[in-house]
């Protein structure tokens, strides 16, 4: 899960993912209607470039209200399913 600040903004280790991602990132959130504001999110599955399973991009409102761990314990808790199911 990614945070994404208002009007799109990425920053951090993403970031350089954004900039091999040949605009999926920024076509993705526009498609979506995403921006960046809070408690909404858009989602990437089985992106080539970069190489990733699943992205989720969670809105984080404005970067200077932004508190990290109220981030975290606003997140969903999705079950780990990624393990083999044989």
């Amino acid at each position: 899960m990614v945070p994404v600040f208002a009007k799109r903004a990425i920053y951090g280790a993403i970031k350089g993912f954004q900039e091999g991602s040949k605009g999926q990132f920024i076509a993705a959130m526009k498609a979506g209607s995403f921006a960046g504001e809070t408690d909404k999110s858009v989602s990437l599955y089985a992106l080539e470039e970069p190489a990733i399973a699943h992205l989720e991009f969670r809105g984080a409102g404005e970067r200077d209200d932004f508190d990290a761990e109220l981030f975290g314990s606003n997140s969903p808790k999705v079950p780990n399913v990624s393990r083999d199911l044989r």
